[in-house]
C-alpha cells in the first residue's frame, strides 16, 4: 500500500501528472482495484484530512473528491445501476459499512432528481428487467408525490390512461422508456396502489381501456 500511497501523495502536491497504471490490475472496477482504491480514499480521509468518521460522514462530497484528485480512485469502485458512479455516500457505506447503509430506493429517487435537473441520462439498462420494473415504479411514485396534485384513486388511473398523462410523463423523462421497454404505466400505478381500496377495479377497467384506445 506504500507504494500506491506515496504515488497518491505525490500526485496530490503536483509532483507527478499522474498515478501509474502500473498500480493497479487493469482499468477495471471492483475486485483488487477497488480494495486499492478504498484504501487510497480511506487514507486521505483519515490520514491526510485527519477526520473521524464522524467528520468524514458530514463533509465527505463531491468537492472534497475533486480537491483530494481522487477522481481515479472512484472509477475503480463497482457501483450498482441505481448508484451514480462517484456518489460520496455509496463510497462512505464501503468505507464504514457499519456506519452507513444504502437505500435502493433513495438512490433512485436521486438519480432521477439529477436527471430533472441537470439533463443528464438514465443509466444504460436502468428500466429492464423486474427490477428496472421497480426503479421506474420509484420514478413515478416520486411525480406523482411532487409534480401533479391528484384527487382520488381513480384520478391517477384515469390521468395516465390519457394523452395528457403521456405528455406529462414525455415532460418528465418517463415516456421514452416506458414505449421502449413496454412498460405500461397503469401497470406501476397498480403496482404503487394495489393495496387501496378498489385498485383492482380501477386498474382492470383502464386498462381495458388503454388498450382498447392504443394509447399505451
Amino acid at each position: 500500500m506504500s507504494e500506491l500511497f506515496n504515488a497518491y501523495d505525490a500526485y496530490l502536491i503536483g509532483r507527478k501528472s499522474g498515478i501509474g497504471n502500473y498500480l493497479f490490475f487493469g482499468d477495471s472496477p471492483g475486485g483488487s482495484n477497488e480494495k486499492l482504491a478504498l484504501s487510497c480514499i480511506r487514507y486521505a480521509i483519515e490520514y491526510l484530512l485527519r477526520w473521524s468518521r464522524e467528520m468524514a460522514i458530514k463533509k465527505f462530497d463531491r468537492v472534497t473528491i475533486e480537491r483530494l484528485k481522487l477522481g481515479k480512485m472512484v472509477s475503480y469502485i463497482d457501483y450498482p445501476i441505481y448508484v451514480l458512479p462517484g456518489d460520496p455516500k455509496f463510497i462512505l457505506s464501503k468505507l464504514y459499512p457499519d456506519r452507513i447503509f444504502i437505500q435502493p430506493e433513495e438512490c433512485v429517487e436521486e438519480i432521477y432528481k439529477r436527471i430533472l435537473e441537470d439533463g443528464i441520462q438514465f443509466p444504460r439498462e436502468f428500466f429492464t428487467g423486474e427490477d428496472g420494473f421497480k426503479r421506474f415504479a420509484i420514478c413515478l411514485s416520486y411525480l406523482i408525490r411532487n409534480y401533479k396534485v391528484f384527487h382520488s384513486l381513480e384520478d391517477i388511473y384515469q390521468f395516465f390512461s390519457s394523452p395528457e398523462g403521456n405528455q406529462f410523463l414525455s415532460l418528465y423523462r418517463l415516456r421514452s422508456p416506458s414505449f421502449q421497454l413496454g412498460i405500461n404505466p397503469i401497470d406501476v400505478v397498480y403496482e404503487l396502489t394495489k393495496e387501496e381500496e378498489d385498485s383492482r377495479l380501477y386498474y382492470c377497467y383502464y386498462l381495458f381501456l388503454s388498450k382498447k384506445d392504443n394509447l399505451f
